[in-house]
């Protein structure tokens, strides 16, 4: 389980749900765009939903369990971007099963201009890993 540290909060998620998020955050901060991010409350601090306003002078602080990146889902990193230029901000969803997505042929809320961007990323991303040292 990573963790997000903004100002004074600590946010816990799974690294997998903490590595998409970064992308869209980083993404969105390098374009100075402030933006709402929301999530569903776990079940240790009670029902409802959490956010925080993002904003490029409050530093932001990321840290993952796991050593290693996981994959890239394009269509979820779509979605979560989508969301987070919405007058709604991002709100974080769950990452759709993968057989789901290629039972449909296409995704009519998704922009392919954000899968696009979102494939350049995960192969830059699975190449920086490739040209790492094996950690023991």
């Amino acid at each position: 389980m990573g963790s997000l540290e903004y100002g004074n909060k600590t946010i816990e998620f799974d690294d997998r749900v903490l590595a998409h998020i970064q992308i869209v955050i980083v993404r969105k901060l390098r374009r100075g765009e402030s933006f709402l991010l929301s999530w569903e409350n776990v079940a240790e601090t009670g029902p409802g939903r959490s956010s925080i306003w993002v904003h490029p002078a409050i530093p932001l602080y990321f840290k993952f369990h796991g050593s290693r990146s996981p994959s890239v889902n394009p269509v979820w990193l779509a979605e979560l971007t989508l969301s987070a230029d919405s007058s709604f901000g991002m709100l974080i969803t769950s990452e759709k099963n993968r057989s789901e997505i290629r039972g449909k042929r296409t995704h009519k809320s998704v922009d392919m201009r954000y899968v696009s961007a979102a494939m350049a990323s995960a192969i830059h991303q699975q190449r920086t890993r490739e040209q790492q040292p094996a950690r023991e």
